[in-house]
């Protein structure tokens, strides 16, 4: 018996939780992190938390309700609706990812653009088959500096499969 689980409060364990996520050491961060959330049932940075350790663990599908709580409990909105577009994404449903990083965008461009989200979501309308909505995205990528080769590259496929060979080799010169 470990008397240092009775004297832990929940914020012990929120730290502990986040070290263990730090360490890359998910099963513990998620253990540590569901004791926090025993302890105060209202911690919203404890379930934004235990929903990295579930994406830290490639489990995507577990950290998106997760993700859902900390934003009921009133997260910070941007950076939980970025990493739900990315799970989304990750789990091959574009249409969410794209509402989701549409969403991060609409509460913080500036946190939104720092994320290279700006690619991911250019992508996921490519995914989507949306080109009209990729291309504006990934040019202002470019504009903001954000991974310039990439977004050079995805434009050129893009172009490419329209039948725009100039266009192609014009965004692959870049």
């Amino acid at each position: 018996y470990n008397k240092e689980i009775d004297i832990l409060s929940a914020t012990d364990w929120f730290q502990k939780g986040n070290n263990a996520i730090e360490n890359k050491e998910y099963d513990k961060a998620i253990s540590f992190l569901l004791r926090a959330i025993d302890l105060e049932p209202d911690c919203a940075v404890c379930y934004f938390s235990l929903g990295l350790a579930y994406y830290g663990e490639a489990k995507y599908s577990k950290a998106i309700p997760i993700f859902v709580k900390a934003i009921e409990l009133d997260i910070d909105k941007r950076r939980v609706n970025f990493i739900m577009g990315d799970a989304y994404y990750r789990l091959n449903n574009y249409a969410k990812a794209i509402q989701f990083y549409e969403k991060a965008i609409e509460l913080g461009p500036e946190f939104f653009a720092s994320t290279k989200g700006y690619i991911w979501l250019g992508f996921s309308y490519y995914m989507e088959g949306d080109y009209s909505k990729a291309i504006p995205i990934f040019v202002k990528a470019i504009e903001l500096d954000i991974e310039k080769p990439r977004a050079y590259a995805l434009l050129g496929l893009i172009y490419g499969e329209q039948g725009k060979p100039e266009l192609k080799l014009l965004n692959h010169k870049k």
